[in-house]
């Protein structure tokens, strides 16, 4: 439920670094400890931002819950 409600955050604000890193922890809970993989945290920033500019077109981006 909590993952859900980040995933839906992060669409009304994509900008806040802190949502990502949360859900991030949910799903990839060994890329935070012992230590934190900054450079996987980079890595995933890249592919996460490519993929939601496909999700944005001439008329704006995608809504979340909407076709």
């Amino acid at each position: 439920m909590a993952l859900r409600e980040l995933d839906e955050a992060l669409h009304y604000n994509p900008d806040i670094f802190l949502i990502r890193k949360q859900r991030w922890f949910i799903r990839y809970p060994e890329k935070f400890t012992p230590t934190i993989d900054i450079e996987w945290q980079q890595e995933q920033l890249q592919k996460e931002k490519l993929a939601e500019a496909d999700d944005c077109g001439t008329e704006g981006c995608k809504i979340p819950g909407t076709k």
